[in-house]
């Protein structure tokens, strides 16, 4: 009796352990699906803690600018926001090919630099950068590097005058890598 007992024991052990485990494995991957996500929502994931700089061979390329637009009366003297958007890329060897590939580089520090004249009006939020020549950026300072699909985005804040258009430039740089010029004019009200 007792090797009965055992036997079916055993056999209760191996079909009922097989539904628990599925089971616990579907029960799992629920609660982790239905996890709040961070302050960083989406697939593209910014974490500037640990930065490098750009190698000669990293390309900077433009993915968004901001298009020329004429002011209103009611924006003279006023911030205008803009986004400008580049993405960040470096060339690895594909295995076995021979050829290369550009791929996305997320973590790669930077600095943005302006052109045109007037510069940016000083909207930037306190304690976001102690540089004069910085202001203007919305974006504060730990947030100056490319998220994990290699977009580095710059939020400026400029301004539109009742007498002449303005034209503004920025360009983004890293280590040896230089984005060019994006360009753009906040026309004077008509």
């Amino acid at each position: 009796m007792n090797v009965m007992n055992i036997s079916s024991i055993s056999n209760f052990m191996q079909v009922g352990i097989r539904p628990w485990t599925v089971l616990g494995v579907l029960t799992m991957a629920l609660w982790a699906c239905s996890a709040p996500e961070d302050e960083n929502t989406g697939y593209c994931r910014l974490s500037c803690s640990e930065t490098a700089l750009a190698a000669s061979n990293y390309k900077i390329a433009l993915r968004i600018a901001p298009d020329d637009f004429a002011c209103t009366a009611a924006e003279v003297d006023e911030a205008v926001s803009v986004n400008v958007k580049w993405l960040i890329t470096a060339p690895i060897d594909r295995i076995g090919g021979g050829s290369s590939a550009e791929v996305e580089r997320s973590a790669i520090g930077f600095n943005v630099s302006f052109g045109g004249s007037p510069k940016f009006i000083d909207t930037t939020p306190a304690g976001n950068t102690d540089e004069p020549g910085h202001l203007g950026v919305i974006t504060p300072q730990s947030e100056w590097c490319s998220d994990s699909c290699g977009l580095a985005t710059v939020a400026l804040t400029g301004t539109c005058s009742a007498d002449k258009d303005i034209d503004y430039s920025v360009m983004l740089n890293s280590g040896a890598a230089v984005s060019e010029a994006v360009t753009w004019t906040s026309k004077k009200p008509e």
